[in-house]
């Protein structure tokens, strides 16, 4: 892979830790969460596989040009990373859930993917030697934000997953005749954009991923809202907000839920006859003119079923290029690295010594 861009995608999420979606907007959570995401990859390629604790994900050695660059950054990137942990827990409401912006408390859509990214933080961080939460947690990260340790990021992360857990979209009950309207079986409940609302595809693929990587791969919900996003599929095989056909007409699928919905149901057991249309949808559906962040959701959705789009690396830096010179918008260039780690991570699952560490 050609990875040029990298250093200069992550030192720019670096500099704006907290982040927004764009480069001068106000802090937000799903972007914050994401570019943290991203910068938690630079951890296992700096400090070494050798000092964090087993992860079941694989962690692959990066090329040494990529090597050095990182270990001239190590303590501007460690430094990002705390600044966003701090920032993402104080934004967290009493119930566990987080909203859009500090200011924008609800919807609570966001908070997937603060469990999918602080889960990852807090094991990161186990046997790191941090201090023991105070009896005021806020009051000591405040104080001294360096004393993060695994165990105030997962009693936060627990607080979130039983927000999610007792949170769902809104059935609807309809009468019989009532398929006329739309498709897709209204009674199956996954999870609202807005909670009382009803039930999507992207929030339901988010609260699946933090799910699995919370280890609640076995609680109820988790089945039912896999029926929900393969109830939602399209006939080409994609996905949209939602809804497969409206007063008859069936509608399009989009390309960033599409591969958002195949990353969620990517670890899912016997599923690849079901997405096999996905596959062939995003395989022929992403190119040069694809936008950033569709384009980063279709190569992790695909990457996550062991399968990239030809030339995948040179359609991930023409973006990330663009992205840059464009102002370099913080949300985009989080989903770009995100990208190319899954990239890294399949190709060194598929080559012959298996991931190296």
């Amino acid at each position: 892979m050609d990875v040029d861009w990298i250093p200069a995608a992550w030192a720019e999420l670096a500099k704006r830790m907290p982040c927004g979606y764009h480069r001068t907007g106000p802090a937000a959570v799903e972007p914050a969460a994401l570019a943290l995401a991203a910068l938690q990859t630079v951890r296992p390629r700096v400090v070494g596989a050798n000092a964090m604790a087993p992860s079941p994900v694989p962690q692959v050695r990066a090329e040494p040009d990529v090597q050095a660059i990182c270990q001239t950054v190590t303590q501007q990137l460690e430094e990002a990373e705390r600044r966003a942990i701090v920032w993402l827990l104080d934004q967290q409401n009493p119930d566990g859930s987080w909203g859009v912006t500090a200011e924008q408390r609800r919807p609570c859509w966001p908070t997937g993917w603060v469990v999918w990214t602080l889960w990852e933080a807090a094991r990161l961080r186990r046997g790191d030697g941090g201090a023991a939460a105070a009896s005021d947690p806020a009051a000591s990260r405040r104080a001294n934000p360096h004393a993060l340790d695994s165990r105030q990021i997962a009693a936060a992360v627990n607080r979130a997953i039983d927000w999610l857990l007792r949170t769902s979209g809104r059935p609807i009950y309809s009468s019989e005749d009532d398929g006329r309207f739309v498709g897709h079986n209204t009674r199956l409940q996954g999870w609202p954009w807005v909670e009382t609302t009803h039930s999507w595809v992207e929030p339901t693929a988010m609260a699946l991923l933090a799910l699995r990587r919370a280890g609640r791969r076995d609680h109820p919900r988790f089945d039912e809202a896999v029926r929900l996003l393969l109830d939602r599929q399209l006939p080409e095989g994609g996905w949209n907000y939602g809804n497969t056909t409206v007063l008859g007409n069936t509608l399009r699928p989009h390309v960033q839920p599409s591969g958002l919905a195949l990353w969620a149901l990517a670890d899912e057991p016997e599923i690849r006859p079901r997405i096999e249309r996905s596959i062939e949808y995003l395989l022929r559906s992403v190119d040069g003119r694809t936008t950033a962040a569709s384009l980063a959701f279709a190569v992790i959705g695909l990457a996550a079923v062991d399968v990239l789009p030809s030339k995948a690396d040179v359609l991930l830096e023409q973006a990330a290029k663009r992205t840059l010179s464009a102002d370099a918008p913080p949300y985009p260039l989080a989903l770009l690295l995100l990208a190319a780690e899954a990239i890294s991570a399949k190709r060194g699952a598929d080559s012959p010594a298996g991931p190296s560490s």
